[in-house]
């Protein structure tokens, strides 16, 4: 349908609708014609059709109807859910249609009584109703800076509740509507409008919400709204210590997720901007300096918390979110956070202060791998190396020991990497030859000779005292060194 024949329609739909409206209206037929609008509206060639002042005047007048008048009344309430259709399909790709309705009508403010009414009245069969709606606001909000500031302000307090609802589809829009306001007004505060803050409670309740839904099923959106947050400032200082392990977890992996994009795209970090708010990661390496000591508990007879392995029962989504015994989550929770510090401390230009002046991390991942590459010399440790063939089949890749010697390595060598401060650190500590007894294969942790080399190599990169000390040890004398 050509653009002037579409405008044509709708004049003449626009017009029986108001007629219907203006006599004893028959809902089903006002009915009829909002979905005729609709589909006209669905066709991309009619995208650049201005609603017209009359129709939103009609829309409103219908919602009005709806919120004063019992919603009992026979047709009222489909007609509700196709006002939102039309609304929803003429914001889709139209700067236009988006300013017209957000800001020369009573339809935004409409659309908010609806919500909220029906969330009040928690009414199971409006959750159509409720999608529509959404949906509408979502569109509204795309690529328009005013209209997410309009929203924003008008909206905020439903969101939680609206993500709260047992409809995953009204959780999937509500977190489009809300990462579509969030991202912008993250990266372009407004004056009038209050500085995303997670001490509010208003935002703490809607990241718990968001995190209670991704716990029951996946949502992009719902991604995309913590990956958001990352970049607020104190997010995870505020949210970790409520968060359970499962929504730990969680987040960690979103964040992991987000630190390895630009690696594995082959960014020159030299333009990196940093995808996670620095503060966000050094409340990680404190968390992970305190409580690392939890790991070496892996090693003590195969039991976590007096439980043996083999009695926890597990339950995989993604990687680990769940674990029916909550105390054995912690150790995944933790090397969790170690693979989150791996990927940001590789980014060396980006996290500065993680990379380069904590050496309190650097110092606790020495030690920790000390204390497990000792643990390890018991053959039937879970530290113990698996060098053999043969032998790599019994390892247990869904272990939480899986891979750790390898990681803590690559964390070592992530932060040595032209570092000399770091780089004498390693070797005072006596880091250097407890990183090249680690150069063997191990089917408990893959890839660990590689990071070793690359560990060293990063060590004596204009170095000459580690070059020394590197070339000064003999092959019998790789042994476990105690770390000073």
């Amino acid at each position: 349908m050509d653009p002037d024949t579409a405008a044509a329609n709708i004049r003449s739909l626009s017009c029986k609708l108001d007629t219907e409206l203006k006599k004893n209206t028959d809902w089903n037929k006002v009915v009829e014609i909002l979905k005729e609008i609709s589909e006209i509206f669905k066709t991309e060639s009619s995208r650049s059709l201005t609603v017209s002042s009359e129709f939103l005047e009609t829309a409103s007048t219908i919602l009005e109807t709806y919120l004063a008048e019992s919603r009992e009344v026979k047709g009222l309430n489909q007609t509700v859910t196709e006002v939102f259709r039309c609304l929803r399909n003429s914001c889709i790709g139209s700067k236009d249609n988006q300013d017209t309705i957000c800001r020369n009508s009573r339809i935004p403010l409409l659309a908010r009584d609806f919500i909220r009414m029906i969330l009040k009245e928690g009414s199971e069969d409006a959750e159509v109703q409720l999608c529509c709606a959404v949906q509408f606001i979502g569109n509204a909000v795309v690529n328009n800076y005013d209209n997410q500031i309009l929203v924003w302000s008008s909206f905020s307090p439903d969101f939680p509740l609206l993500l709260s609802s047992c409809d995953w589809n009204l959780g999937h829009y509500t977190c489009m509507v809300v990462h579509n306001c969030l991202a912008t007004l993250i990266s372009q505060p407004n004056a009038d409008i209050r500085p995303i803050d997670v001490k509010d409670p208003l935002m703490q309740s809607l990241i718990l919400a968001v995190m209670d839904m991704l716990k029951k099923e996946d949502s992009e959106w719902g991604i995309f709204v913590l990956e958001d947050f990352l970049l607020v400032e104190d997010f995870i200082s505020v949210m970790y210590p409520q968060m359970d392990n499962e929504q730990k977890l969680l987040v960690l992996d979103v964040m992991a997720n987000q630190l390895q994009r630009p690696c594995e795209e082959n960014k020159d970090f030299q333009d990196y901007s940093p995808q996670i708010c620095e503060s966000n990661l050094l409340y990680l390496a404190k968390d992970f300096k305190e409580m690392s000591n939890i790991l070496l508990s892996l090693g003590d007879s195969d039991t976590v918390d007096g439980k043996e392995m083999e009695e926890v029962s597990f339950v995989f989504c993604h990687e680990v979110y769940a674990c029916h015994n909550c105390s054995f989550q912690q150790p995944f929770v933790l090397l969790k956070e170690l693979e989150v510090l791996c990927w940001a401390t590789c980014q060396h230009i980006g996290y500065r202060a993680l990379t380069q002046d904590d050496t309190g991390l650097l110092s606790c991942a020495i030690k920790l791998l000390q204390s497990i590459s000792e643990v390890g010399q018991d053959a039937t440790s879970i530290f113990a190396p698996v060098n053999k063939a043969k032998d790599m089949e019994r390892v247990d890749t869904q272990h939480p020991s899986y891979g750790i010697k390898r990681d803590l390595i690559r964390l070592i060598g992530n932060m040595v990497y032209r570092n000399k401060a770091n780089q004498d650190k390693v070797r005072e500590l006596n880091g250097i030859p407890l990183i090249l007894n680690q150069t063997n294969i191990d089917g408990r942790n893959p890839f660990i000779t590689q990071w070793s080399i690359l560990a060293i190599h990063n060590l004596c990169e204009d170095n000459e005292t580690n070059k020394v000390a590197v070339a000064s040890i003999r092959p019998e004398a790789q042994s476990v060194n105690k770390v000073t």
